[in-house]
């Protein structure tokens, strides 16, 4: 009785094609699918052809086009029906690819409501603008990634920082250092939760067009604010490493500046800024030294379970 082997099922497929998909594992996702399940007289359904697109969106490199055509035949006569997940796997593919005029058409397909799903026409959500607004940012288009948000925003759906910070680094990978820091003022005006990338990502984007004290002007009211409400600073040792940099540019702007007079382009910080702006990483440095620790502690404390395991292993094998 012992040895008997239960037989596959649908749940245990799906699982299986979920692993794959972590993976990137196509090849073998696809075997699952279109091999092993009708040999075992199992027949897909959402979930099994929606982790096998994933398998090809994390895929390296990305299958955009082996994802279309599962969403394609989940579309077709007596397929499983596709839903949002589906087509946001699909967007992915696409933005990964490089590929961002399909993605962004995909996400109009749902938008028109021309996506049906158990009778009722499927729409976009938070995380399909934000595929394709990743899309967007991987091939630099700025202005597109910028419109696609400006649309998420007035769609009602709710928001996180994450569709923001793929618009700031569509931004940054353009050089539009304006649209970088105007994106970072609106995650602060729709009082959505800062991160250390975002803020990193505008600070790079200022570096790289020579405007050092517009990053700086950006960074020192996150630090504010996040002080004032007892929260973690948007930043991080990275954070740590640019603002020395920029402040040095900035200083060199100044001298040129005061030198030149009408001088225009990179602007001016003053003593008085950079002053206040040391004062705020401090707390910037206790935070990120106290991350330190706790993952110093947790290798450690992980580092002593491995032992005591090990020691107990062998106190077992010896006392057999």
């Amino acid at each position: 009785m012992g040895d008997e082997q239960v037989p596959p099922d649908l749940i245990t497929f799906n699982a299986a094609i979920g692993a794959c998909a972590k993976g990137g594992e196509w090849e073998r996702a696809m075997s699952l699918l279109t091999e092993a399940m009708p040999a075992e007289g199992i027949a897909p359904d959402s979930v099994s052809y929606n982790a096998a697109i994933t398998a090809h969106a994390n895929a390296q490199p990305a299958r955009p086009d082996g994802a279309l055509s599962l969403l394609r035949a989940m579309e077709g006569e007596g397929g499983a029906p596709p839903d949002n997940f589906s087509y946001n796997g699909v967007i992915s593919a696409f933005g990964r690819a490089g590929r961002w005029e399909e993605a962004v058409a995909l996400l109009r397909q749902l938008a028109a409501g021309e996506v049906a799903h158990g009778g009722e026409a499927l729409s976009p959500d938070l995380v399909s603008y934000t595929a394709a607004i990743s899309a967007c940012a991987e091939a630099g288009r700025a202005a597109e990634a910028a419109a696609l948000l400006e649309e998420l925003r007035s769609s009602g759906l709710p928001l996180s920082i994450l569709p923001f910070s793929k618009a700031i680094a569509a931004a940054a990978k353009a050089g539009e250092w304006r649209v970088a820091c105007a994106t970072l003022r609106q995650v602060s005006s729709l009082q959505l939760r800062h991160n250390a990338l975002t803020t990193n990502l505008v600070l790079r984007a200022c570096d790289a067009a020579g405007e050092p004290a517009a990053g700086l002007s950006a960074l020192l009211p996150l630090l504010r604010e996040s002080a004032a409400a007892g929260v973690a600073s948007p930043a991080d040792e990275e954070t740590l490493e640019l603002v020395p940099h920029l402040l040095l540019r900035a200083a060199e702007a100044a001298e040129v500046a005061e030198a030149v007079e009408g001088a225009e382009g990179a602007g001016v910080w003053s003593a008085e800024d950079a002053a206040q702006l040391r004062r705020a990483l401090g707390r910037v440095e206790a935070q990120t030294a106290a991350a330190a620790a706790r993952r110093a502690a947790k290798i450690k404390r992980d580092a002593e379970d491995e032992l005591a395991l090990a020691k107990l292993e062998r106190e077992q094998t010896a006392a057999a």
